[in-house]
């Protein structure tokens, strides 16, 4: 009962979730550009406040997403559920406790210690699995649409681009912002137009069983 309910939340808000989350990473992405490119220096709570709570609204968006292809695509929608479910703990717990050690310490949110990256890149490595387990169910079933499958995949592939940026920032000292932007741009309109689609979804639904019930 009480996970019938708590996957409903997350499937009513899920919507909405998506698009914060976007927006979040889009504020990221261009702060970052900015200071690679030298226009601005970004503060640290600038460049990864945005990023840290946009993705945990984001977790929120995939937690919502798996009643949309969880009839049509068992396997995935279970893989997708439970690789972002555990990120999303570990997220929120890093998250909270980073808050506590910005509070209370002269670290800010941004570095919160040694045991801060581990962490999250776990968390983001299974939210990427979960971004493609959806993303496949829902290009396969078109559940809800083809078009959000893709929009789903995105993601991981762009994540791929700026590793490759990462890797050569490593290697070579230089990243190019214009290509840092551009991939954090995509994800960040690929999750914006995920909320959309998905809430204009919800509403024809919502239309047509209401259309129902009155006809009947």
């Amino acid at each position: 009962m009480i996970g019938s309910r708590l996957r409903g939340a997350f499937e009513r808000w899920g919507p909405v979730a998506f698009v914060i989350g976007g927006v979040g990473l889009l504020g990221t992405s261009v702060a970052g550009s900015l200071d690679v490119a030298g226009v601005i220096e970004a503060p640290p709570r600038l460049a990864m406040g945005p990023l840290l709570f946009g993705l945990w609204f984001v977790f929120v968006g995939l937690l919502g997403f798996h009643r949309r292809v969880a009839d049509a695509s068992p396997k995935l929608a279970r893989g997708g559920w439970w690789t972002v479910g555990v990120a999303w703990v570990i997220w929120s717990a890093t998250l909270l406790a980073a808050l506590a050690v910005d509070l209370t310490t002269g670290r800010t949110l941004a570095d919160p210690g040694s045991w801060g990256p581990p962490l999250l890149t776990v968390a983001f490595v299974l939210a990427l699995l979960g971004f493609l387990c959806y993303g496949t169910a829902s290009a396969r079933t078109e559940r809800p649409s083809r078009t959000i499958g893709v929009l789903l995949l995105l993601p991981v592939v762009a994540f791929f681009g700026q590793a490759a940026l990462l890797a050569s920032k490593i290697l070579t000292g230089e990243v190019v912002a214009t290509l840092q932007l551009a991939f954090g741009a995509l994800i960040a309109v690929a999750l914006i137009a995920i909320g959309y689609r998905l809430r204009g979804s919800s509403e024809a639904v919502t239309t047509a069983t209401a259309g129902a019930d009155t006809t009947t």
